[in-house]
């Protein structure tokens, strides 16, 4: 209203004097006063950003977790869970490396080095990109399928056997510096430590189990073979059964601990996709802990032709399927 008033007295001011340029004068005015309004405009606007910028954004990190905190040193948070998360689902799937950056406003971009194991395994690749947005993560760049979950290793169906059988025939039609990766279910229950001692060997060895617990809803699993090795509980050929269960249990803490950042990943066993419950996994943690047990039934193998041959003459298996064939051991 005080602009309004001024420019009618200047108006008034002009009308008196009687300007015969007065329509001129009139829009020269407002002009001027429209330059005003815009250049304080303008400031305003300016002032907000600065303030969303310098004071709104920190204040949104104090809610999320911080991904480059989280991703910091050679034994990171976030290493140790992305770590637990892939071999825990993942048989042949390990996480050697991670890196973050900052994106702003409780948003970061992880840069993942991931192995699979039935392929080259190279340090310090980035294989994955995932992002961690507002503590929620999530995979936006996987070309190689790294994170891609593969159901039906442990699949089982009337002709289970009948099809392995056919397989092994042809399995030794392959020539003889091939290798092979499998995935195995066996008749019976068995000890993953005299498991694990029987196949370390360059020819044949034990890639991954999904631990024995039939009294529990979700089946979790382990690694048993990795390149990545931070510390002795990462040395799996060399454990106990009472060491592997400590490195089994461990992990599942950790994703029961962590289950908001990882959630929204999937959580998988077998042909299933559940839905992430802690709850699932202090099962897993009580049932552990409460046996002096620690067995398999479903595990995953590798090892050359012959070796691999050998192995399924020996043992009485449901089924077995090949997750991938190489002629030669040079890939």
């Amino acid at each position: 209203m005080d602009r309004i008033k001024e420019i009618e007295r200047e108006l008034d001011d002009l009308a008196m004097e009687q300007n015969p340029d007065l329509d001129r004068a009139v829009e020269q005015i407002i002009r001027k006063k429209m330059r005003k309004a815009a250049m304080k405009t303008s400031i305003a606007v300016v002032l907000t950003v600065v303030v969303i910028f310098l004071g709104i954004s920190p204040f949104v990190d104090l809610f999320y977790p911080n991904g480059v905190k989280l991703s910091e040193g050679n034994s990171s948070q976030m290493l140790r869970l992305l770590r637990a998360y892939y071999e825990t689902m993942y048989p042949y799937n390990e996480v050697l490396g991670v890196s973050a950056e900052r994106e702003g406003f409780g948003c970061y971009t992880l840069y993942v080095n991931m192995a699979d194991h039935r392929e080259s395994i190279t340090v310090g690749n980035t294989d994955v990109i995932m992002e961690l947005n507002r503590g929620e993560l999530s995979v936006v760049e996987d070309s190689k399928g790294r994170t891609v979950f593969s159901a039906g290793n442990f699949s089982e169906s009337e002709d289970s056997k009948r099809e392995s059988e056919r397989m092994l025939s042809e399995i030794k039609l392959l020539p003889e510096t091939s290798c092979l990766y499998l995935s195995i279910s066996a008749e019976e229950a068995q000890e993953i430590e005299a498991l694990n001692r029987r196949m370390d060997s360059d020819d044949l060895r034990l890639e991954w189990v999904q631990v024995y617990q039939p009294e529990c809803d979700f089946q979790a699993g382990i690694r048993m073979n990795l390149c990545g090795s931070s510390g002795d509980a990462d040395l799996r050929q060399e454990l106990s059964a009472a060491e592997l269960k400590a490195a089994y249990i461990e992990n599942l803490q950790t994703l029961r601990d962590n289950l908001d950042l990882w959630k929204s990943l999937g959580m998988y066993s077998g042909n299933t996709m559940w839905k992430p419950r802690a709850d699932f996994f202090d099962e897993l943690i009580s049932s552990a802990k409460s046996t002096e047990t620690f067995e398999t039934k479903n595990y995953c193998i590798s090892g050359t032709r012959d070796e691999i041959i050998a192995y399924l003459d020996s043992v009485d298996y449901v089924q077995f399927t090949v997750d991938k064939v190489y002629y030669s051991s040079f890939r």
